[in-house]
């Protein structure tokens, strides 16, 4: 019954006082919002960045090592915008119920709008690598066992990305080599190569995206540790992956400069910013 019941008030939420235009800019406004908070290290994800990310199509035009660089990008980004649109279904949904208990239809429209905004911020959020309120974390065994395997999972995960990069930077190396000698041979114009180096500009951007997730995550992972160490438990395990997280993150800055210093030794009419 009460399902049914939440289910009438969500239709009617949805068709009759929103309409989908206003329903998809409140999800929007909601991860707007969510893309401007600022996670507890200060680092704050971009939405738009993800938005644009998560959809865009492989471009058959770049070579195979770059379109392997962003799909490693586009998994984090997908990460991030499923978590919030989970969120703000959810929120709108509890709110729309809750509404209508206080105050029939305009209460049911009022509190689904909060519930969405409130959901898809809490949700893009989260959905950051062992996010959690340390105020009410339950510290045991268990929960440090979990977190011991899912930091292992997730510097596997970084050492891939770091090879990912690195075949992507020898493979734009080659390129722009390529395309120095085509300019000085005036064998490709100006404009064809403002273009090709967009490309490589864009590997940058995914890198520094990688990047800028793992030193993120690796934030989150000291968080933990810290709150273990308070308890008294054991942290040697978390600690190593810390270690191993920075040094892979590391790895990712690296790469990342070396990309910029390989562009910045194109001519400066056809070099993009980086």
């Amino acid at each position: 019954m009460h399902t049914i019941q939440a289910s009438r008030i969500a239709a009617m939420t949805t068709n009759s006082v929103f309409g989908r235009p206003v329903l998809i800019s409140l999800l929007a406004a909601s991860l707007i919002i969510g893309g401007c908070a600022s996670s507890r290290d200060g680092s704050t994800p971009n939405i738009f960045s993800d938005i644009s990310a998560a959809f865009e199509d492989d471009d058959p035009t770049l070579l195979p090592e770059q379109r392997a660089l962003r799909r490693q990008q586009r998994e984090y980004s997908e990460a991030r915008l499923t978590s919030a649109a989970v969120g703000a279904a959810g929120g709108a949904l509890a709110g729309a119920v809750i509404g209508a208990a206080l105050g029939g239809g305009r209460g049911a429209a009022t509190g689904a709008a909060v519930g969405l905004l409130a959901g898809g911020t809490a949700g893009y959020i989260g959905g950051t690598y062992l996010t959690r309120d340390h105020q009410s974390f339950t510290v045991s065994r268990d929960t440090l066992q979990n977190d011991i395997d899912a930091a292992k999972a997730e510097t596997e995960k970084m050492r891939s990305n770091v090879q990912v990069a690195e075949v992507a930077l020898a493979a734009q190396r080659t390129e722009i080599n390529r395309l120095n000698a085509s300019l000085r041979a005036r064998q490709i114009s100006e404009e064809a190569a403002r273009q090709k180096l967009q490309t490589a500009a864009a590997d940058v951007a995914a890198i520094r995206a990688l990047a800028e997730e793992s030193e993120r995550r690796n934030v989150k992972l000291a968080e933990s540790a810290a709150r273990y160490r308070q308890a008294g438990l054991p942290t040697g395990q978390l600690d190593s992956e810390i270690a191993r997280q920075k040094a892979e993150a590391a790895k990712l800055r690296n790469l990342e400069r070396q990309l910029v210093e390989a562009i910045n030794r194109t001519p400066a009419n056809v070099r993009p910013v980086t």
